[in-house]
């Protein structure tokens, strides 16, 4: 991190409402027809990275309490795998596919788990547990921030 200060890089990090999040990753990407492909292969349950870690074990060092950690994490694992591909008729259907058939409360629960906890292994992790990351990176701010102080702009 001092590295990386050291050579005068500059990072912008958009903070959103985390429940304005949740709410905008459902309606996008329940669109017709929908404006990414990847909804047609991620499985939004998917906690895991191919290095066998996952998110959880990557951000709970930094944002981890009382009340988020290891069982917050599996709840929304568990809620979520109550909602993907549990229904014989929904067995083989798409994340894309089931935001467009499950009733609109369950399927902002369901882009919720993802938007929360999933690792994003159908797009090579670039989306997935957005507000997990979105947390962890605040307080890496704040950390860097507390390293060198003159050096850490926040506008």
């Amino acid at each position: 991190e001092r590295a990386l200060l050291a050579r005068r890089a500059k990072i912008i990090h958009f903070v959103r409402n985390p429940y304005d999040m949740v709410l905008s990753n459902y309606l996008y990407h329940s669109q017709e027809p929908t404006p990414e492909k990847w909804v047609h292969k991620d499985d939004p349950c998917m906690t895991w990275y191919e290095n066998k870690e996952t998110l959880a074990s990557n951000v709970l060092p930094s944002i981890g309490t009382d009340e988020i950690n290891d069982k917050y994490f599996y709840n929304i694992f568990k809620m979520c795998r109550s909602l993907y591909q549990s229904k014989s008729s929904m067995w083989n259907s798409t994340f894309y596919e089931h935001l467009l058939e499950l009733d609109p409360g369950d399927g902002l629960r369901l882009a919720t788990a993802q938007m929360v906890a999933a690792s994003g292994y159908a797009n090579r992790h670039k989306a997935g547990g957005d507000v997990a990351r979105m947390a962890n990176n605040i307080v890496k701010l704040k950390e860097l921030q507390s390293y060198m102080p003159s050096e850490v702009e926040v506008l």
